[in-house]
């Protein structure tokens, strides 16, 4: 599918119109070992779609969960941006797929070739400029304005402006130190607090909410950069995509001072603390698999992965490490995680405590990580501190995904206590339909701990299934694992869930 066949569904401009946005917004596709060889409408397609839309309108079929919002590329705004003018260029949308959104849904594209991410940015491109056309025809109205020039102005309107120099840092330190406090007083603090720390959403006196979610300095929670260019393009541009404005008036003396004050407040490492990178978990090939042994366990790599959260919440699960293990017949995967609360709520009570999710596809590069799609379905091993059957009795019958489920039972199912042993298989055909949730026949076996703070949950299965539609793996084989994660504490129940990537791995021989 090219820009011309998803824009001709909103646009009535002509085919003219839509063959100019065709021909400039999809760079032609080239294959390499390291690509994919797909074209750019194909790329946005597979990994984007699903949360921008097919249209780029930001409503994919998660848009009422996702908070903040997927971004709706018809606007025409970005937040990490270099220039003057707050339009980003390609190398601003090229570091955003690379780092993703930390504090978001929006994951890093990193592993995607360069060409690949290039192609996808074009069609990106093509999609905004196709907006902008199409409002400006619009606002024309009787006045007439034909496509083609319409299609220019666009262009024009969103090209970059002018790079964002780097401050000049070399003046007296103390001084340079001095003045950037107060400036940080006087341009940032009111958001941001004084110490960096950022500040919750305000009530007005109607008791409505006021979103004044600025980033929390201290917390590692960095949307872009923490080089003095990066944070001079945040003060100079703002972020025009979200409530942050620019700062004006500042002289380059000032710049630099207000810059090396908020450096001043970020942690060490911030930058990267929760940037999600694509990471290989080796299955080692042992005697026999005991998922019940600590010395076993010990004995294998743990691998740390970054988790994002559907919802922001600062209690959310954002770290957690894999370790997974083989006998030629049958697996098991780890998954630990710190939580300083053990939720697994009792029959009756509302939520459904903790939680822990992989999910697996035998496809090269799957599509979006979010529970598969109807032309490729992916395997879900399910666990949570309560069965639905356990926390609901017979008589709920459950029909919908995982994280559309928070609600309290019906009935509750007399005799439970502590948390579940039961695991499901499921298969999943998208987030808003999954078969089987709730099958416990499916052979896959859990194993949960919480001990001091952190959960430890192992999976076991058979390496070979007999159901139709599980994950079938074998000895030297690599597929695609992804993990999700349930933080019960969390009141509101779309803020409970994190997710990683696609990670790989690998069963040794």
């Amino acid at each position: 599918m090219n820009v011309t066949g998803i824009t001709r569904s909103r646009c009535a401009l002509g085919a003219g119109f839509l063959l100019l946005v065709s021909c400039d917004a999809v760079a032609p596709a080239t294959t390499t070992v390291a690509e994919l060889g797909m074209s750019g409408a194909q790329l946005y397609q597979r990994f984007c779609a699903a949360c921008h839309g097919a249209h780029g309108r930001g409503d994919g079929l998660p848009a009422g969960v996702l908070e903040p919002p997927a971004r709706d590329f018809g606007k025409g705004r970005f937040s990490l941006v270099s220039t003057d003018n707050g339009n980003p260029t390609d190398a601003d949308l090229d570091r955003l797929l690379v780092r993703g959104m930390p504090g978001s849904a929006m994951p890093s594209f990193a592993w995607l070739a360069p060409a690949d991410r290039q192609r996808v940015l074009a069609y990106v491109r093509g999609l905004t400029e196709a907006a902008r056309a199409e409002a400006l025809v619009e606002r024309a109205g009787k006045d007439g304005l034909d496509p083609a020039t319409a299609l220019q102005r666009a262009r024009a309107e969103l090209r970059p402006g002018t790079p964002i120099a780097e401050p000049d840092a070399s003046a007296d330190p103390v001084a340079l130190a001095q003045r950037g406090a107060l400036l940080y007083a006087k341009h940032c603090a009111l958001c941001h607090d004084e110490q960096g720390t950022g500040r919750r959403p305000v009530a007005q006196g109607d008791g409505k909410l006021v979103v004044r979610w600025a980033r929390d300095f201290t917390s590692g929670v960095l949307r872009g950069g923490s080089s003095p260019r990066d944070l001079a393009s945040r003060i100079v541009a703002g972020m025009p995509a979200s409530a942050m404005p620019p700062t004006e008036g500042l002289s380059d003396r000032d710049l630099a001072a207000l810059v090396a004050h908020v450096r001043k407040l970020i942690l060490p490492g911030s930058e990267h603390r929760l940037v999600q990178q694509r990471s290989v978990v080796v299955a080692k090939r042992v005697a026999k698999v005991d998922a019940a042994s600590d010395e076993q366990w010990a004995g294998i790599e743990e691998v740390p992965v970054v988790l994002s959260p559907l919802r922001w919440d600062a209690d959310a699960i954002l770290h957690a490490r894999l370790q997974a293990m083989h006998d030629g017949a049958r697996v098991a995967v780890r998954v630990s995680w710190k939580d300083p609360t053990c939720d697994a709520p009792a029959p009756g009570q509302a939520g459904r405590g903790d939680g822990v999710a992989l999910q697996w596809s035998g496809e090269r590069e799957p599509t979006f990580f979010g529970m598969g799609s109807l032309r490729a379905p992916v395997n879900i091993w399910y666990w949570r501190t309560h069965t639905f059957k356990e926390r609901a009795g017979l008589l709920d019958l459950v029909s919908r995904s995982p994280h559309q489920l928070d609600v309290p039972p019906r009935i509750a199912a007399p005799g439970v206590t502590g948390f579940s042993d039961r695991a499901a298989s499921v298969i999943s055909r998208g987030h808003v339909s999954a078969a089987g949730f709730g099958r416990q026949d499916r052979g896959v076996a859990v194993l949960p701990r919480w001990e001091n703070g952190e959960w430890v949950v192992a999976f076991t299965r058979a390496l070979v299934s007999s159901e139709d539609g599980e994950i079938q793996l074998s000895p030297g084989l690599e597929v695609k694992l992804a993990l999700a994660l349930w933080n019960g504490s969390i009141g509101a129940p779309g803020r409970q869930k994190t997710f990683t990537i696609w990670h790989a791995l690998r069963l040794a021989r």
